[in-house]
């Protein structure tokens, strides 16, 4: 297959692929109350650390609970449905954190708020599979990994600006971005329908639970793996580049941003340069890449150094991400691919609730070159699941019935 320019910048994708990735790109700038949420609740409510924790969790918790129901619904009524419904209500509830008085109802409606986030990615990701043939979708999902992070760092941008200047509007912000990217969404709607994703026939009997479908919980097991180290980013990275190192809490936070950038520049041309390989070799070496990463910093001290580990980590992200999702869609049968969606991000969120507070023990109990060394392990026990364990994608594909047909 020839390489052009606009290959390479994904400039050949359908139309289509590019408007879910601009509303994307709007829905995911509605996030300038998360970074913020803790601020606002010690500035405005008055509430303690302890508290802030609590909330915080619950918001967390929210999204963990959300992704069973998330993943009867998509598979029910559609991806581009449940989009539509969910930025409504989330909408609605960043209007009412704004105007609540008391932490107990700050806590509830920000519960809601996470289990309601939840909701979009596997939605979203289920609209970019039905939009594409087989062959591009790890491109159309590189796409949405570069929105992602390019997201990120102009909604912690954006909403700093914000936040300085009239706190409360940060809600209002919010609540107007869910509602732009619930027009576009609406709008696509109109024109391929409301069910876009859902079954049009009965569910296949075969491998109709992801639990049950233990190629699939394999590749779940991987991702596991590689967001437990990649957690490490905004719990014990910090902590020792800060007081190890010591750079400042800004120098950090550019070298985040600047991890950020080079995904959001390089993974559209790395991923369409890689199309032709085993995505199970390609999810290896990226975990192999991206969770080795952190043992550079052992080596090394400084902002550059820092900028090396975070560059290193995520080059492997920009090659694991979009192959382990192309692994996932494949091992998954169409008639319940909301579910198999959800249940594959359900394992990174675990990962993140879990990874830091393990993290932190580690680096407490044992010091941080401990920490750093045992990080290299998860990258290789997920070379090995997928060497050893999952079967080549065109096997996936034919595994079940609908596997490839959208």
């Amino acid at each position: 297959m020839k390489l052009t320019v606009a290959r390479f910048v994904g400039a050949d994708l359908p139309a289509r692929i590019w408007i879910l990735a601009f509303a994307a790109l709007l829905k995911y700038l509605a996030m300038f109350v998360v970074p913020f949420a803790g601020l606002y609740l010690r500035d405005e409510l008055g509430a303690s650390i302890g508290e802030i924790g609590w909330i915080v969790a619950a918001n967390a918790a929210g999204t963990l609970i959300s992704f069973p129901a998330a993943g009867y619904a998509i598979d029910r009524f559609g991806n581009l449905a449940v989009i539509v419904v969910a930025c409504g209500l989330e909408a609605i509830c960043f209007v009412l954190l704004g105007q609540t008085s008391t932490i107990a109802q700050f806590g509830l409606v920000f519960f809601v708020c996470g289990a309601l986030t939840a909701v979009f990615r596997p939605a979203f990701q289920g609209c970019l599979t039905s939009a594409t043939e087989p062959a591009d979708r790890p491109r159309a999902y590189a796409l949405g990994n570069l929105v992602w992070n390019l997201s990120s760092g102009m909604a912690l941008l954006a909403g700093g600006v914000v936040y300085a200047n009239a706190s409360k509007y940060i809600f209002l912000a919010d609540a107007i971005l869910n509602v732009a990217a619930l027009c576009i969404f609406a709008g696509l709607a109109t024109r391929v329908g409301l069910k876009d994703g859902a079954p049009a026939g009965p569910k296949s009997a075969h491998g109709s639970s992801p639990l049950g479908n233990p190629i699939f919980l394999a590749i779940c097991l991987a991702l596991f793996l590689v967001e437990i180290v990649r957690s490490q980013s905004i719990s014990t990275f910090p902590l020792f580049t800060t007081s190890i190192y010591g750079i400042s809490p800004a120098q950090f936070g550019l070298v985040l941003a600047l991890g950020c950038l080079t995904l959001a520049i390089f993974i559209l041309p790395v991923t369409t340069s890689l199309m032709g390989f085993d995505k199970r070799i390609l999810v290896a070496l990226g975990a192999v890449l991206m969770c080795s990463a952190y043992s550079l910093s052992m080596f090394g001290s400084g902002v550059v150094w820092s900028a090396v580990v975070v560059i290193v980590s995520s080059a492997g992200q920009m090659v694991v991400h979009p192959a382990a999702l192309t692994l996932a869609v494949a091992a998954s049968p169409q008639a319940r691919r909301g579910t198999y969606l959800t249940t594959y991000y359900s394992s990174a969120a675990l990962a993140w609730s879990v990874g830091p507070a393990a993290g932190t023990t580690i680096y407490s109990a044992l010091g941080p070159n401990y920490l750093w060394a045992l990080c290299s392990i998860p990258g290789l026990l997920v070379a090995g699941i997928m060497m050893g364990v999952v079967p080549p994608i065109s096997k996936l594909e034919r595994s079940h019935d609908g596997g490839t047909g959208d």
